[in-house]
């Protein structure tokens, strides 16, 4: 575990996280609902060198292919692959895209189960604790140095996805939820409800995908309100439209740098991007976000 994170996160201004995986898989060959985190054994240099693309573009922290290796999720998609197997080929895969990139940091990534908990489904929330304190115990022994749960948009749920990584790791923990339209999650959580349930497991709180980095503003001054913690956004490149049958994004790496220095202001501690970014949006992100690495920011945490 890299004990230095959460210290560094208190001396810098920003952290420059990396942008999108499956959007990038997608462009490289994905086929439509594949699993992504199966590329992770049987494609093993695409992932290298999306990995890299962020790295030589500034990111310092990248995530996982692991987004959707947890148990329930990969019964869905009739994944032959086992959970800690695809987690730790994306755990190994990471660590050697970083081991030429001194002070960089792995996240290990997880997402939604993919199941709505009881009782508007039918999966219990013991059973739901289950199955990610097991990623998170996989992901933590493989040697990642942060645990990045994000693109929730159900409170109960990351509620108890993030009570189930503080009591089974001791890594910084992300919590990270989605909104679409508006300041409220898919499922109608708000943002002072989210702080008050969460601020005990998290040690870092904010967004990712949804909408683009306007909207994205807007969320993470919502949660600044009410929270002192620091704070994540990693917005989409734009909202998703469809277009000849495809999902596009349309915010343009010159557009989200604009826009890098509110972001900042208005609370975020860790910057990167999510569906439709690049390693182009990165870089034009760091490129204008690097001078936010001053003081003048530092009281945020």
């Amino acid at each position: 575990m890299d004990k230095t994170f959460l210290a560094k996160l208190k001396q810098r201004g920003v952290i420059f996280a990396d942008g999108a995986m499956g959007t990038m898989l997608q462009e490289k060959g994905l086929p439509p609902g594949a699993p992504p985190e199966e590329w992770n054994l049987s494609h093993k240099e695409e992932i290298v060198a999306i990995h890299q693309a962020y790295l030589r573009a500034g990111a310092e922290i990248i995530l996982t292919n692991t987004f959707g290796a947890n148990r329930l999720k990969l019964a869905k998609v009739s994944s032959r692959k086992s959970v800690k197997e695809l987690n730790c080929a994306g755990v190994e895969i990471a660590i050697e895209s970083i081991k030429n990139y001194p002070d960089r940091w792995v996240a290990g990534d997880i997402g939604p189960s993919g199941e709505l908990i009881q009782p508007l489904g039918k999966v219990s929330s013991e059973e739901i604790y289950e199955v990610f304190a097991e990623q998170a115990t996989i992901l933590t022994d493989s040697g990642v140095d942060i645990i990045i749960l994000e693109t929730f948009t159900s409170l109960k749920e990351i509620e108890v996805a993030a009570q189930a990584v503080k009591e089974n790791t001791e890594l910084p923990l992300i919590s990270s939820l989605s909104f679409f339209g508006g300041l409220r999650t898919m499922m109608g959580d708000k943002i002072e409800d989210i702080v008050e349930h969460l601020e005990e497991y998290a040690d870092i709180l904010g967004s990712n995908c949804g909408e683009g980095i306007e909207e994205m503003i807007e969320v993470i001054t919502e949660f600044h309100k009410f929270t002192k913690k620091a704070l994540i956004a990693k917005p989409n490149a734009g909202r998703p439209i469809l277009k000849d049958g495809k999902t596009v994004f349309k915010e343009k790496p010159s557009l989200m740098a604009e826009r890098v220095l509110a972001l900042a202001k208005a609370g975020s501690k860790i910057i990167g991007g999510c569906c439709g970014t690049t390693p182009e949006h990165i870089q034009a992100i760091v490129d204008k976000g690097s001078g936010l690495n001053i003081c003048q920011f530092c009281e945020m945490v």
